[in-house]
């Protein structure tokens, strides 16, 4: 999380963003401009902390999150390539692997259009009846799966 401090803002005013950070565990970098200050706070955490903790406080110009989405399956976390196999079928390796189907299982037919085109995902949302159930009946009547 990076916290913008206004123009002209006090070592007070710092320090007390730096203190607060302190105080949840966060550790800070402190980048000081000609202008005006940028606090760094580091920790795993900060993306579950409110902006509002840090934003209200004396001094502070704005509050900005910059924990990107699916870190850990970026390159910057891990660089080589992760290879899944299912079924003797390996993704993300170098062939190209279509999949496709409904992201939620509402009804069986809704299931059934896709079972002959496609393998079934790893995950279901939506239907209260397990899907892998409905998948496994369908399996045996589909070339597909």
């Amino acid at each position: 999380m990076i916290v913008g401090m206004r123009k002209g803002a006090t070592p007070e005013e710092i320090n007390g963003v730096v203190e607060k950070a302190k105080s949840l565990g966060l550790g800070t970098q402190l980048n000081l401009g000609t202008d005006k200050t940028v606090v760094a706070l580091l920790g795993s955490n900060t993306g579950q902390l409110p902006i509002d903790i840090f934003a209200l406080l004396p001094g502070v110009e704005s509050v900005a999150r910059i924990m990107k989405p699916y870190k850990l399956a970026s390159r910057e976390f891990k660089s080589q390539d992760s290879i899944v196999s299912i079924d003797g079928i390996e993704i993300g390796g170098n062939r190209i692997v279509v999949m496709a189907g409904p992201c939620a299982v509402e009804n069986e037919e809704q299931l059934a259009v896709p079972s002959n085109h496609a393998p079934p995902p790893s995950a279901f949302r939506g239907w209260r009846r397990p899907a892998w159930s409905c998948w496994r009946e369908l399996r045996s009547s589909s070339t597909c799966l």
